[in-house]
């Protein structure tokens, strides 16, 4: 698969006539209410508590096998959620579910946006359900496999597994410097982030993402 990747890239750089990405100029949205506090300083949320081929149950160290697929409808309520899912601000995101494999249970959602004219997919939003969040979380790894859901559709689009977020705050910034490798361009969002080809490929050589 990395020969592939390299194969992506050689070709998008050639379509592209240099190796830049306009992610920075992509407009910044309008006053968002996804979030449930109606904050306009919204932004990639999640932590990366590691990187595991399968879920770990927390209390056990058990590894549990995973599976994702397409939410094929957005009017479902969640109880407890920080994001309402269903707002009408992600009617133009794929949602994908992750999974324990044969179980529909959601242990975290990611929101994506695919600009084409950017090669690039864009994490809109990503959220460990609330049973996976805190001390008493049920699993671990729920961070990274969402992240690793977008670089496989990345890949998918002949984007070369890259992908770009807006992250909340500079702290989180620094999380996803050190955890993911994303690099931080600011520009149209002061906390924009984007993750190569390369470092995509490092975290997706962590996964056997199964999607149903």
């Amino acid at each position: 698969m990395k020969a592939r990747i390299v194969r992506q890239n050689e070709q998008l750089a050639k379509r592209r006539g240099e190796g830049y990405r306009r992610i920075s100029t992509i407009d910044k949205p309008n006053k968002n209410d996804i979030i449930k506090t109606g904050s306009e300083n919204v932004g990639t949320t999640i932590k990366i508590d590691g990187f595991t081929p399968c879920l770990i149950e927390t209390s056990s160290g058990k590894i549990v096998d995973t599976e994702y697929s397409l939410v094929t409808t957005k009017n479902t309520k969640l109880s407890g959620w920080n994001f309402n899912w269903s707002d009408s601000g992600l009617k133009n995101s794929e949602i994908y579910k992750l999974t324990l494999k044969g179980d529909d249970k959601i242990q975290g959602l990611v929101a994506l946006n695919d600009f084409k004219k950017d090669n690039a997919v864009y994490v809109k939003l990503a959220e460990s359900a609330p049973h996976n969040i805190g001390q008493n979380k049920l699993y671990d790894g729920v961070g990274g496999h969402l992240f690793a859901i977008a670089i496989k559709k990345s890949l998918e689009r002949g984007y070369g597994g890259f992908v770009f977020m807006d992250a909340k705050n500079i702290e989180l910034v620094k999380h996803y410097q050190k955890t993911l490798g994303a690099v931080h361009i600011g520009g149209a969002h002061p906390y924009r982030m984007y993750i190569d080809g390369d470092n995509a490929q490092k975290i997706l050589d962590y996964y056997t993402l199964e999607e149903n």
